[in-house]
């Protein structure tokens, strides 16, 4: 999956030419500091993340990051720990994880948001063959912007999550403007045991 095309847009895999456009929009969407260029060039070679620039023509217009782990490896990311799934799959299994997507505003409102979500959706469900995936999801004041998205997609609440990423030490976060952030988060998920 390194090319891939939807709707009116390509998708590019992150290589080291796209590193500091990836940062930049990363920056822009979710703010300085979270991904920074060192953990951008660190995940290039793993196929455990999925980076991809979201293009349209030669104009890059997003991003979408998203990861797969062992279940029982959850706590390595802000405020997730595995408590939290642990009814919905054993801790050895693979899970997909929505990191991050950052669409910019002249592009959004057109599909493309459900568009990504919904292919990689399908991707861990029938190529990595997940049983779980997780999208935590930004909250502000009980607010949750992604909340339609993501029941659009087939996504149902889980869990609220108090201030994940308040131990980044160097996120200056986009949303709340601080360090630490004090935004929280909603988790949302599809699949798990019946």
């Amino acid at each position: 999956m390194n090319t891939l095309l939807l709707k009116d847009y390509r998708l590019e895999r992150l290589t080291e030419s796209g590193v500091d456009t990836a940062k930049r929009l990363c920056d822009e969407f979710v703010g300085q500091g979270l991904y920074g260029k060192t953990h951008l060039r660190q995940i290039i070679p793993d196929d455990t993340h999925l980076f991809y620039l979201v293009m349209k023509g030669d104009v890059p217009v997003g991003y979408f990051y998203a990861q797969s782990l062992r279940a029982g490896d959850i706590s390595r990311l802000p405020g997730l720990s595995y408590d939290v799934i642990a009814s919905l799959c054993e801790p050895d299994a693979e899970i997909g994880v929505c990191r991050s997507i950052g669409i910019r505003e002249a592009y959004r409102g057109s599909g493309l948001s459900d568009a990504l979500l919904l292919l990689f959706k399908n991707y861990f469900e029938t190529v990595r063959l997940v049983p779980l995936i997780l999208v935590p999801a930004w909250s502000k004041n009980g607010d949750v912007p992604a909340a339609k998205l993501l029941t659009r997609c087939g996504f149902h609440y889980l869990a609220d999550l108090k201030t994940p990423w308040a131990d980044h030490p160097t996120l200056q976060c986009a949303a709340c403007g601080q360090t630490p952030c004090s935004c929280d988060a909603v988790v949302y998920y599809s699949g798990g045991v019946s």
